[in-house]
């Protein structure tokens, strides 16, 4: 494509890195919104700018810079949202924050059930007006992932947002299962296996399957997804105590390993990163504020809880690093020093 429109690479390098850098004066303007102080402001932006995995996205041409600011215009949006006077105003801010949701999961799809959330949230924590803000949020988003799942259907044959989720399921989430179960065999053993299985329930000979059959299973038409579907949930039914035994892997691949950092490095910046998150959150419960540790841990529980159970394998902390602007915020409540009382935030 860069080629086509005589678009120099430099030129497509900086713009990711400006899209990137983008989430930094994002999450100084999301806390502002959030009433926190000038210098708290300012070290939760600094904390995301200094993120190890938001650091190293950044400089690889993937769908996260993009897909992580949307994402992050859309919080600052439906904070906004909350506060927000006036049924045009509500209406306005309800529409712009939800298609910055959707767009964001248009570039990544991690984030297209986020919605549900964060409507139940903005209609429970508003005093007037709550069925208007719950429906400008919900509506759009609501229509745009219905839309394209319809798109899916017409054209591969699969009602369904992302056509990779089923993928993940049985290549990563039901692989680690199968892996856990047959002695840590290796992975082309597994690959082979499941991807032997697919075949067989629909019908096709499995005498030349291999461990790369299974990147023809990207994109699946709805046949071939209920296989995938109907083989990964017989490997859980098959082995529930595995199943159990690799969520701590999942965990630990979501929130602390690092891809292409010293092991060292990566296990210290984020050990200590969680200690000040949960310092930050009990701090908030400790206070009551329980509108606030909403919207601050209901995204981050949506990544995390949607990664167990979908990819607890061939994932590491990118996992997590679309809601780094919030766990940033929870990370800077917890230094009192520099945020000495809450009593202002909402």
């Amino acid at each position: 494509m860069a080629a086509l429109l005589n678009i120099h690479e430099w030129s497509i390098i900086l713009v990711n890195t400006l899209i990137a850098v983008g989430i930094i004066p994002t999450t100084y303007a999301l806390a502002r919104r959030l009433r926190v102080g000038v210098n708290a402001a300012l070290a939760a932006a600094f904390i995301v700018a200094i993120d190890l995995t938001s650091v190293r996205l950044s400089g690889v041409l993937l769908a996260e810079p993009l897909a992580n600011l949307l994402l992050a215009l859309g919080f600052v949006t439906t904070a906004a949202l909350r506060d927000a006077d006036g049924r045009r105003r509500v209406a306005v801010l309800g529409i712009a924050a939800s298609v910055f949701i959707l767009l964001s999961a248009f570039t990544r799809p991690a984030a297209f059930l986020l919605w549900i959330p964060l409507t139940v949230w903005v209609f429970m924590s508003r005093s007037d007006l709550r069925l208007v803000a719950a429906l400008a949020l919900a509506l759009p988003a609501g229509l745009g992932i219905f839309g394209w799942s319809h798109h899916n259907l017409v054209y591969f044959g699969n009602n369904t947002f992302s056509t990779i989720g089923t993928f993940n399921l049985l290549y990563y989430r039901a692989a680690a299962v199968h892996h856990v179960a047959h002695g840590r065999t290796g992975m082309a053993l597994t690959y082979t296996e499941l991807a032997r299985r697919v075949e067989e329930r629909m019908g096709n000979d499995v005498a030349d399957v291999g461990p790369n059959r299974r990147y023809n299973h990207r994109g699946p038409n709805a046949k071939q997804a209920a296989a995938m579907r109907s083989v990964a949930q017989d490997l859980f039914r098959e082995y529930p105590l595995e199943y159990v035994l690799t969520i701590p892997v999942g965990l630990y691949r979501a929130l602390i390993k690092a891809s292409n950092i010293p092991w060292v490095v990566a296990v210290c910046w984020n050990l200590i990163f969680l200690l000040a998150v949960g310092a930050g959150a009990w701090r908030l419960v400790r206070e009551r504020k329980w509108s606030l540790l909403a919207f601050l841990c209901l995204p981050c529980l949506y990544f995390i809880v949607g990664t167990v159970l979908v990819q607890t394998s061939g994932i590491d902390t990118r996992a997590r690093v679309m809601v780094t602007p919030l766990m940033a915020l929870l990370a800077v409540l917890a230094y009192r020093r520099l945020l000495p009382s809450s009593a202002d935030m909402r």
